[in-house]
């Protein structure tokens, strides 16, 4: 009994090590629902640093829970500090996953800047925001259309070197009727708010060091107990 729980405290004093060393990171999230011009479409973004690094990977889902059928045409976000300088790296890991369970990475690209609303550009000159559009190719599954319960997800990575996130990020972002390149069925200008993202390493951080202090209890018990027999 002995060896065993000296062994497991080995093992999760490694374990604890680990959580320590490998991820330093943060992952912040937010979301926007319920505005003016969502019409029935909600939009949650997280943003992860990755270890230490000036890396970022982003996380941006398109849901449409009760709105008219729609295909996204381009969204930004401005979530750094003003000043930061984002940039898009040349690998940029860019998914577009649909839950319908195609695959629309091709008809997008991700961009430094903020869309326009108006016109679907990407203005480069806002540096603290990154872009995405639809790049004008269309892949093998067309675009995306999002009906009722269906949602859109992006993947990719940034770059932003001693950035800092701000407590509410500038949501923006339009979409077109199926079909159509004129009109829209939502055109958002929202600030988010915070959503709840737990950091998978803390979590394992805090069940670590509660099994260790329970380890620690159950020893010091068992020696009491041998003491007084």
């Amino acid at each position: 009994m002995r060896c065993i729980s000296r062994c497991f405290l080995l093992v999760m004093a490694v374990a604890l090590t680990l959580c320590f060393s490998s991820r330093l990171a943060y992952a912040d999230g937010e979301s926007v629902s319920g505005c003016s011009n969502c019409n029935g479409y909600s939009f949650t973004a997280s943003i992860t640093q990755v270890g230490t690094s000036s890396t970022y990977h982003v996380t941006y889902i398109i849901t449409n829970n009760s709105g008219a059928a729609s295909t996204p045409y381009n969204w930004s976000l401005t979530a750094f500090d003003n000043g930061n300088s984002v940039v898009v790296p040349t690998n940029d890991g860019l998914t577009v996953k649909g839950s319908n369970g195609l695959d629309y990475t091709s008809d997008y690209q991700v961009l430094a800047g903020k869309t326009n609303n108006g016109n679907g550009n990407c203005n480069g000159t806002i540096s603290s925001a990154f872009c995405v559009k639809q790049n004008g190719t269309v892949g093998v599954n067309g675009l995306p259309i999002l009906s009722a319960t269906q949602s859109l997800t992006f993947n990719f990575d940034i770059t932003c070197t001693n950035c800092g996130l701000m407590s509410s990020w500038d949501f923006l972002g339009s979409s077109n009727p199926p079909g159509s390149t004129t009109g829209n069925v939502y055109a958002i200008t929202n600030w988010g708010t915070s959503t709840s993202m737990p950091e998978p390493s803390v979590a394992f951080l805090y069940a670590s060091t509660l099994a260790v202090g329970l380890v620690f209890a159950w020893r010091s018990q068992t020696r009491r107990r041998s003491t007084k027999s």
